[in-house]
Order: C-alpha cells, then sequence, then structure tokens
C-alpha cells in the first residue's frame, strides 16, 4: 500500500471488491482461495517455502493439455463422446 499510495476512494473499491469476494464463499466454495490462486499468491508462497520438496506447482492449471486436440467451433470438447450409458 505504501508503494502504490492509494486514494480513499480506490481503497473503498478494493474493500466492496473483498467484502463482495468474502460473500460468494461458504463451506464448500472458498473463493478468498481461488483469488489467492488468482493472483499468484498461492504459487509465490509456494515457491518461496520449498515446493520443490512435493507436487510441482501448475501455473497452467489442471486441465491444461499441451496437444489439446483441433476443434471447429461447435465441435464438442467431451472426450468421452456422447455415447453414454
Amino acid at each position: 500500500m505504501r508503494d502504490i499510495e492509494p486514494t480513499i476512494q480506490e481503497w473503498e473499491a478494493a474493500i466492496g471488491f473483498l467484502t463482495a469476494v468474502g460473500q460468494k464463499g461458504d463451506d464448500t466454495r472458498q473463493e478468498f482461495v481461488r483469488l489467492s490462486d488468482i493472483l499468484g499468491a498461492s504459487l509465490l508462497v509456494e515457491t518461496s517455502n520449498g515446493a520443490e520438496e512435493g507436487t510441482e506447482s501448475t501455473v497452467l492449471g489442471p486441465f491444461h493439455m499441451t496437444e489439446s486436440p483441433r476443434r471447429e467451433r461447435g465441435d464438442s470438447i467431451d472426450l468421452l463422446g456422447t455415447d453414454r450409458p
């Protein structure tokens, strides 16, 4: 906060945003954790605290595919197909 020196209005807007994020959370939906991931705070903390000892953090997300199949607009993204019982 010292570096960016927000105005009172900017600080109030930030508090409003954080309040709205908090209100979306519940026992099964942890929006502050998601916000931490989006802002890069989770990765920074893991990296600076020896994350190399465990599973490598992913910046791309758990569903990223290096070789994603090419699809045309409107094609299904369901890799299992639609013929499921």
